[in-house]
């Protein structure tokens, strides 16, 4: 697993790692290769440690009741992590196999758009035989005040990207976060839209939770392994314990459009 130039050690995933939204993540994306039999491919998106404190929201962990039933040993084995992450701690999630039989691409994540362009082709090779692609961006899909290149796009994803691994016939899975100025609906729909709109016959699901939300563009011949996961997590009472709710985003292209036409700040 590479580090940041400079910052042996240090990137801004390592500082939340075993949070509350950590354990959503990965029990959702142990869902998608359990029971969806997806071959995940897994890329972290890292970037340089902001130094904020954020990223220890772990008191859940300390409620072992009411979260350990979701995943047992994926709770267990975060419960074991320091107080201060490492990056030795992240690399644990591939040394235990905590995503069964997953595909990590763990590249720093730079913001110059030739560099940006090698990482996007080494991931699309390191992917090759995966089913679907978790992207795990430090704040989500791209914004119209941050092109591709500049300063701080490092924390995004891109239409592009996303569309080359859709097109190699892999579904992709997206960490959006929930900026302040933007309502949570409007987002959720938004981001949906533009996936739609990109991906095409592509179905999106929302993985809602109270801070994040994780879209799902499934491809139409992996509809019906995405129903039996989220089928899934409902029969295991995670819903909505782990997330508030699951539903197959529509689509309202009067609505959606002029959203997208309007496009959305920065985070």
């Amino acid at each position: 697993m590479a580090s940041p130039p400079g910052i042996p050690g240090m990137a801004m995933k390592v500082q939340y790692f075993g949070d509350v939204n950590d354990f959503r993540k990965y029990a959702l994306l142990r869902t998608l290769s359990e029971v969806g039999r997806f071959r995940v491919g897994v890329c972290w998106m890292l970037t340089v440690a902001d130094r904020s404190g954020h990223g220890d929201n772990r008191g859940y962990l300390r409620q072992v009741d009411q979260w350990r039933r979701y995943d047992p040993a994926l709770f267990d084995a975060l419960a074991s992590a320091p107080p201060k992450p490492t990056i030795d701690d992240l690399r644990r999630v591939e040394n235990e196999a905590l995503i069964p039989d997953a595909t990590f691409f763990n590249d720093f994540t730079p913001d110059g758009l030739a560099e940006r362009g090698a990482y996007h082709r080494a991931c699309m090779k390191t992917f090759k035989t995966c089913e679907l692609t978790f992207f795990d961006p430090d704040n989500g899909l791209e914004v119209k005040s941050t092109v591709k290149g500049r300063k701080r796009s490092s924390k995004y994803t891109y239409l592009d990207e996303i569309d080359d691994h859709y097109a190699a016939g892999r579904s992709v899975l997206l960490y959006q976060h929930f900026p302040r100025h933007v309502s949570r609906e409007t987002l959720i729909g938004t981001t949906a839209n533009r996936l739609r709109s990109k991906l095409a016959g592509s179905t999106i699901w929302s993985f809602e939770t109270p801070q994040v939300v994780f879209l799902l563009a499934a491809s139409p011949n992996h509809v019906g392994r995405v129903e039996k996961a989220a089928s899934a997590l409902d029969e295991r009472r995670c819903l909505p314990g782990l997330f508030r709710r699951v539903p197959v985003v529509p689509a309202d292209d009067a609505m959606h459009s002029s959203l997208l036409n309007e496009g959305l700040g920065d985070s």
